[in-house]
């Protein structure tokens, strides 16, 4: 934490500054303190465009879903899938969203996130274990 605190303190580019942001935040949360984690990831606003914005769509908003702030992951969700996703982690946002909608009373919408996550790519852990989930939907 230390040498991302000295690198963010001389780094003069926003872009880099939130990310150093966020690898302070998820060092925090690997070091059993995700309280602390998911406040200093509450005051980022990365843009979509940069390398490390799936990693915080993720990492944030699977710590809002264990504060059951399902409203906002699923907020945040839907903001990173509106914006393209397209990474790695999309199939990751449609099945997590899904569980965000469950909470929610959004039925369809979860239904909807899980045959996604299925259309992706079935073959995954996560498309079997959606796959699962939609046919006893």
């Amino acid at each position: 934490i230390a040498a991302y605190q000295e690198a963010l303190e001389a780094a003069f580019d926003p872009g880099e500054q939130g990310e150093l942001r966020f690898r302070i935040a998820y060092t925090h949360v690997l070091a059993g303190r995700p309280g602390l984690g998911l406040r200093l990831l509450a005051d980022l606003r990365p843009e979509a465009g940069r390398a490390w914005y799936e990693d915080y769509v993720l990492l944030h908003g699977s710590l809002l879903m264990e504060s059951q702030a399902f409203k906002q992951a699923a907020d945040l969700f839907e903001v990173y899938l509106r914006s393209g996703g397209g990474g790695p982690g999309e199939q990751a946002v449609h099945y997590l969203s899904y569980f965000c909608y469950e909470k929610l009373g959004r039925t369809e919408s979860a239904r909807e996130a899980l045959a996604m996550a299925v259309r992706l790519d079935k073959n995954t852990d996560l498309g079997l274990k959606a796959e699962k989930l939609l046919k006893n939907y």
